[in-house]
């Protein structure tokens, strides 16, 4: 079970923040105005929490979200779900022995 989590964690740590660099990609390249924006997915990099979904930012900065915009933050949930989940089974492994 410990083995599981650490490697649950760390591909849920990792896949959401390579998902969080594709969105920002995607995002500069359509961005008109996207000062506040790049601040929020910055922030979403740096210490792992959007205070508004990437949907929303794309919809403040009128772009409309495509099925990749939502897909890949369909994706980004699943991951962050997946680390958190991971680190659970770490805590219940090490509680267990």
């Amino acid at each position: 079970m410990l083995n599981l989590g650490v490697n649950l964690s760390i591909f849920g740590f990792v896949g959401a923040i390579l998902i969080n660099v594709i969105m920002l990609i995607k995002f500069l390249s359509r961005a008109n105005k996207a000062g506040s924006a790049i601040a929020e997915i910055l922030h979403a990099l740096f210490l792992g929490g959007l205070r508004q979904s990437y949907l929303t930012l794309l919809s403040n900065d009128d772009i409309e979200p495509t099925l990749v915009d939502e897909l890949l933050y369909r994706v980004e949930i699943i991951l962050k779900f997946s680390f958190l989940f991971g680190l659970c089974l770490v805590a219940l492994g090490l509680f267990t022995q």
